[in-house]
């Protein structure tokens, strides 16, 4: 093989692994989801009372570990029946009847990767006031950790197809690595002698003392 086949096949080698690296070390980064819009938004005031509430998110979530509350200052949850999830999507329905008032919406959902994500959505109906308590224990979703403890099932093993990716990922990145090695080796084994080189063996084969 001549001098530049070795170094395209020694640079296409270093691509593969570097190519292969950045791709097992994004995969992990990118699989945590988060809120993308919901309805209500963040301090949305209705004239009317809407009659269900929707998150959507980045990514697919898991169908355990999901919980939707509507709630008022009383403590009341307006919401009725558990949440819907399709894909990315989860929708709650609210009873009729609720009054103008501040309520918040409060939600914590299981990412496709077993990440707990949570957060407080606050809105308004017609003349009511803002929902106004604040740092009460009641108006905090579950804790990353408290959620782990009773949904541990669903924080379990990432899904098949992710193993999967971080496993070509690595695959990808050895046998990149693996080939710039081994062609770098062979390529100073059978470099050919310089003039210097030469100038220090004599006719007989022998190296100049």
């Amino acid at each position: 093989m001549s001098t530049w086949q070795h170094r395209i096949v020694a640079t296409t080698a270093v691509l593969v692994a570097a190519t292969g690296l950045v791709f097992a070390t994004a995969i992990p980064a990118a699989a945590h989801e988060n809120i993308a819009s919901s309805s209500p938004t963040g301090n949305e005031r209705f004239d009317t009372a809407p009659t269900s509430a929707e998150l959507v998110f980045t990514g697919d979530v898991l169908t355990i570990g999901a919980a939707v509350a509507v709630v008022d200052e009383s403590g009341k949850n307006w919401v009725t029946g558990g949440p819907q999830i399709d894909n990315a999507t989860v929708v709650v329905e609210l009873a009729p009847g609720m009054p103008d008032a501040g309520y918040q919406l409060r939600w914590r959902v299981v990412s496709g990767d077993g990440h707990v994500i949570s957060s407080i959505i606050p809105f308004t109906i017609g003349d009511g006031e803002p929902y106004s308590r604040e740092n009460e224990a009641t108006a905090s979703p579950p804790t990353e950790s408290e959620a782990s403890k009773t949904d541990a099932s669903a924080q379990g093993a990432p899904e098949f197809w992710q193993l999967a990716l971080v496993g070509l990922a690595g695959a990808v990145f050895a046998l990149g690595l693996y080939l710039a090695i081994r062609f770098t080796r062979r390529r100073t084994q059978t470099a050919p002698l310089t003039s210097d080189d030469a100038a220090d063996i004599d006719s007989k084969g022998n190296p100049h003392s």
